[in-house]
C-alpha cells in the first residue's frame, strides 16, 4: 500500500514522534510511505517531501493543494483524501476554535483523538457528529528496557501562578 502522512509543524511535535512511530511499522509491513510536512526532527524511514505546510497565505495554501494533487496522482497514492477513499485526521491537543472550522468541516470523513477532552471539545465546539470520533491513546509505548533508565519521579511542591 502506498502512504501520505501530512504534517503541519515547524517544530517537534507529539505528532511528529507519534507518525514516526506509525510510519517505522508502515515501512515493516512493507508499505510504501511518504511523509510531507514543513519540517521534520527525526530521520523517517520515508520519502520526505518538504513543503510549508503550516503557512496561512492564501498563495502558498493553493500551491500547496496543487503539488499535493500532482505528489499523490504521481505515487499512486492509496491512503490519503482526494481519491475516493476517506480522509483520517488525528488530533494530538485542543484544536483553536475558528468560524471556519464551524462551518466548514476541514477534518475528514474519520477523526482520532488521543483522549475523551478532544472528542468532547470536537463535539461541543464545532458540532462534529460523534460517530465520526473514535479516542484512540497514542500507541507510544515506552519501557524500561527501551529508555535505559527509569523515568524520574514526580515534581513536588506547589506552583503559584
Amino acid at each position: 500500500m502506498r502512504i501520505l502522512h501530512a504534517l503541519s509543524q515547524t517544530e517537534l511535535t507529539g505528532s511528529e514522534v507519534y507518525a514516526w512511530e506509525v510510519i517505522q511499522y508502515q515501512v515493516k509491513c512493507g508499505h510504501s510511505v511518504t511523509v510531507v510536512s514543513d519540517c521534520l526532527h527525526r530521520d523517517f524511514p520515508a520519502d520526505v517531501v518538504l513543503l510549508p505546510l503550516s503557512t496561512r497565505s492564501v498563495w502558498t495554501r493553493l500551491r500547496n493543494i496543487f503539488q499535493l494533487r500532482r505528489l499523490i496522482r504521481d505515487k499512486d497514492i492509496d491512503v490519503v483524501g482526494n481519491k475516493n477513499v476517506p480522509l483520517l485526521t488525528s488530533l494530538h491537543g485542543r484544536q483553536h476554535s475558528s468560524l471556519s472550522k464551524r462551518i466548514f468541516d476541514i477534518y475528514g470523513d474519520y477523526v482520532i483523538s488521543i483522549c475523551e477532552a478532544i472528542r468532547d471539545q470536537l463535539v461541543k465546539d464545532f458540532g462534529m457528529d460523534p460517530h465520526k470520533l473514535e479516542v484512540l491513546r497514542n500507541p507510544v509505548s515506552v519501557s524500561k528496557e527501551q529508555s535505559g533508565s527509569t523515568p524520574p519521579p514526580p515534581p513536588r511542591g506547589r506552583l503559584a501562578l
